[in-house]
């Protein structure tokens, strides 16, 4: 909550690059720890693990169920079951021959943009999203960061990409709402446009089996699994099995670029190690 009433206030950063330079950076820092990092390699059963005093799942409770299996209590993990992902998001990319020509010049100052229209717009958006439909003109998230890190793109060229919420799993194509929406408040947007790649929620989905039905944020963050995510439990990271530990954002407090989930458990497993 903290989180997403501070980047309300203060400016939002972006990495020099693209958010890649992030990881490249992390996985740098972690093979200097003598850590080892494995891709390309799917893992379905505990037993697929090295032996270890403790595992820690950056998952979604769906993942933990399906690789934990029987180490975990059947209760427990009917109640992992029951956790709610929420809705969706329909993602676009643009490559793009200029900036994007806001009506409103102010919109260039910002890598991220919001656009809705009005207070009853973004609620009609909102509001048809969670009674599973999806939204005629849809509140975006539109960001622009080519217009502050020319690495972005081309010289003389710009990107950027766009995403609205839809129902989980939803299936309708959304490119049309969403460049209509730009184009309200963008006019001669589409004429800007070199290509674009779509990202349907199963596409999201498909790329991180965390994003279930292409849900990007871990799960719901409404009242009652901002306290219980993803059960009730005093320490929300342990599991029932000593050895295991879930660190993804389906844990407190939540989604975002944070890391605050990881940190509270390993501090848990820390615990459990010393």
């Amino acid at each position: 909550m903290v989180f997403a009433l501070t980047g309300h206030v203060v400016d939002w950063p972006c990495a020099e690059g693209g958010s890649h330079e992030i990881t490249k950076s992390l996985t740098s820092y972690f093979g200097s720890l003598g850590g080892e990092i494995q891709c390309e390699r799917r893992i379905v059963d505990l037993a697929q693990l090295p032996s270890s005093r403790v595992v820690l799942f950056d998952t979604s409770p769906a993942q933990l169920i399906e690789i934990a299996k029987d180490q975990l209590p059947k209760s427990y993990a009917s109640r992992l079951a029951r956790y709610r992902y929420g809705p969706a998001v329909f993602k676009l990319d643009w490559a793009l021959e200029q900036k994007i020509p806001w009506s409103n010049s102010a919109c260039d100052r910002a890598s991220t943009v919001h656009v809705g229209g009005t207070l009853e717009d973004i609620a009609e958006s909102e509001k048809a999203m969670w009674e599973g439909r999806a939204p005629d003109h849809p509140f975006l998230i539109v960001c622009q960061q080519s217009n502050f890190d020319r690495r972005r793109a081309p010289n003389g060229k710009h990107a950027g990409y766009a995403y609205c919420h839809v129902p989980n799993g939803c299936e309708i194509d959304m490119t049309e709402r969403i460049e209509a929406q730009i184009e309200r408040f963008a006019p001669g947007f589409r004429d800007i446009i070199a290509a674009r790649r779509t990202m349907p929620p199963r596409e999201i989905e498909a790329r991180n089996a965390n994003n279930k039905g292409g849900a990007i944020t871990g799960g719901v963050a409404d009242i009652a699994q901002f306290f219980a995510r993803p059960t009730l439990r005093r320490a929300p990271y342990r599991t029932p099995n000593p050895r295991l530990f879930l660190c993804s954002a389906s844990t407190p407090p939540g989604a975002g670029v944070h890391g605050m989930c990881g940190y509270y458990a390993a501090r848990e497993a820390l615990r459990k190690l010393t």
